[in-house]
């Protein structure tokens, strides 16, 4: 099934999880292009429960990455130098130096933008959207960084925080 969005036509196809559908996107960050996919939290609901206001928030966090991208750069370098730096000098992670943006491409991958229903749910603020890393210092867990449906960042951490 397809349906035609603001985003592009996105093909929805039922996800690994039960009650997610979704497509993939285009991104740009840390100066390398990337294909990731876009799930949809819908619950048991189908498409049917994919709304306007789920598609507005991934388009507004999706700009958010074209035109804000060095606050979403500098949000992640600030983290790299926290947990990270920490599994390092536990002796878990081999702990490299970045000194540019760029540079966070070698240690992470964008994989995921994943767009939940929040039980308010009535103004596209309220929609959660994460975009999920995998991550060399933490491989069982990534990292996530969590958008408002506006497009401003909430939270960096875990990849949990995405969820």
């Amino acid at each position: 099934m397809q349906k035609e969005t603001e985003i592009g036509v996105l093909e929805f196809i039922e996800g690994k999880y039960g009650g997610n559908f979704g497509g993939k996107a285009d991104i740009c960050i840390f100066s390398h292009e990337y294909t990731i996919d876009i799930r949809f939290n819908v619950y048991h609901y189908g498409t049917e429960g994919l709304t306007e206001i789920m598609i507005k928030a991934a388009k507004n966090v999706l700009e958010s990455l074209k035109n804000n991208i060095e606050a979403v750069e500098t949000a992640i370098r600030a983290y790299y130098e926290t947990e990270p730096k920490e599994f390092a000098e536990d002796g878990l992670y081999d702990y490299i130096d970045i000194k540019s943006a760029s540079q966070l491409a070698q240690v992470m991958k964008p994989v995921e933008l994943f767009i939940s229903k929040s039980k308010k749910y009535e103004k596209v603020q309220d929609v959660y959207v994460g975009l999920y890393f995998e991550c060399d210092w933490n491989p069982d867990e990534g990292f996530g960084i969590r958008f408002n449906g506006n497009g401003d960042i909430l939270e960096v951490g875990r990849g949990d925080v995405v969820y």
